[in-house]
């Protein structure tokens, strides 16, 4: 027997700044609710007043509180804010590009109860109108359910000891959320099957990579794995200095920097750290993470077989195109390889990961798709690089003036 939901209580937090149009579709969609919630919470932060006059227009029989902010709210301070005005013990989150199916909350609140937890994540499809956005689906977001905060149904309770989304991020504020619930092991169910309907996927080129851009920007403030990353940078940057240490100091021999056999010392102290950290991992199985040993390994064994085709010619031939291992235009095949190397990852071995159908992608569509997600990640480097260097910078200041606080 399913347990009964009528006596959830529920508060539908959204946030409102882009978009704002389409809460003519999202009102009516949460009014036909086969558990309807008790209120809506409408955290408006436009520069008009544009979503006040729809709201008005709107009629549902669902209260409807709307909370203006006369300063740009982003997503993650519009949901704390929504939440501390709610009233009643669940708390749940849309936005107005994602649209619920009728028994959305019926279903979420009955496996809160089945499963005695505090929180159902959202779990969400991308919808498309366009072949366009159909590539950019399939270069994105794929057919794979991943956790998302629209959709989500929690006790109010558990919201309040996550300590909230952080404020001052335009994106990314969600990655940082489910992070710390992980970090903190705050249990919470994953659904198998979407009851919400994203609608928000760009329109083109253009706008995909820009979107892509910022999401760089701000996806590098709280993501671990590109810090990760810059600290592989100096390590592999290490890894071809210092080997040469004593060829680069003048008089080396008579150096009093001198170190004998630096290579040696230093490959083998690498090397036990390697060994030594992945013995640990042996000991306590868990799955390989993508830390910084990992990523190190990974741009050292990169920046070796760059190196050696770059040299190859010069070292293995001495220029002389008539040896026998003499590669014409090597450079141009190695990046060449690595492109297509690319565009065959993203354009059909990840997309089959994320559950499209390889029937789908043949025999020629995965090609535009790969040359698609190349183009998106191209596009988030520059917003990465600079995200992570002023967030660092952030850092320093806050550690500074914390330091001078004591």
């Amino acid at each position: 027997m399913m347990p009964s939901t009528n006596n959830i209580e529920i508060s539908i937090i959204i946030p409102v700044f882009t978009g704002h149009e389409n809460l003519k579709y999202l009102l009516p969609a949460i009014s036909k609710q086969t558990l309807p919630p008790c209120e809506i919470i409408i955290v408006d932060s436009c520069s008009h007043t544009e979503v006040k006059e729809l709201i008005d227009s709107i009629h549902i029989a669902i209260p409807v509180h709307y909370h203006r902010e006369d300063k740009r709210a982003f997503p993650g301070k519009a949901r704390n804010i929504g939440v501390s005005i709610s009233k009643y013990q669940h708390i749940a989150f849309l936005d107005c590009r994602t649209i619920p199916s009728d028994n959305w909350l019926r279903h979420y609140g009955q496996l809160i109860q089945e499963n005695e937890v505090g929180m159902i994540a959202g779990a969400i499809k991308v919808s498309v109108h366009t072949k366009s956005q159909w590539y950019m689906r399939e270069a994105s977001y794929g057919r794979k359910l991943y956790a998302h905060v629209p959709g989500t149904l929690m006790e109010k309770a558990v919201f309040e000891n996550t300590g909230g989304f952080l404020e001052n991020l335009r994106m990314a504020e969600d990655v940082e959320w489910f992070q710390r619930l992980q970090k903190d092991s705050i249990e919470f169910v994953s659904v198998t099957t979407p009851f919400l309907e994203y609608d928000g996927l760009p329109k083109s080129l253009f706008s995909a990579c820009m979107k892509y851009l910022k999401s760089g920007y701000y996806t590098s403030f709280v993501m671990e794995n590109f810090k990760n990353l810059l600290t592989s940078t100096f390590l592999v940057a290490a890894v071809l200095i210092i080997p040469k240490w004593n060829f680069i100091l003048e008089g080396w021999d008579a150096s009093p920097f001198y170190i004998p056999n630096v290579t040696k010392i230093f490959f083998l102290i690498l090397i036990s750290l390697l060994l030594i950290w992945r013995f640990i991992y042996f000991l306590v199985p868990r799955e390989l993470p993508d830390n910084i040993f990992v990523l190190s390994i990974k741009l050292v064994f990169l920046g070796m077989v760059t190196i050696s085709v770059y040299n190859w010619n010069a070292s293995m031939a001495f220029w002389v195109e008539d040896a026998v291992l003499y590669v014409p235009h090597i450079t141009k095949i190695y990046i060449g390889i690595l492109l297509g190397s690319v565009v065959l990852y993203r354009g059909l071995i990840k997309p089959i990961k994320n559950k499209t159908s390889a029937r789908e992608l043949l025999p020629y569509k995965w090609f535009f798709i790969g040359i698609l997600g190349l183009s998106m990640d191209i596009s988030k480097i520059p917003g990465t690089i600079l995200g992570s260097i002023i967030g660092r910078l952030k850092q320093l200041v806050s550690f500074r003036d914390t330091s001078a606080g004591k």
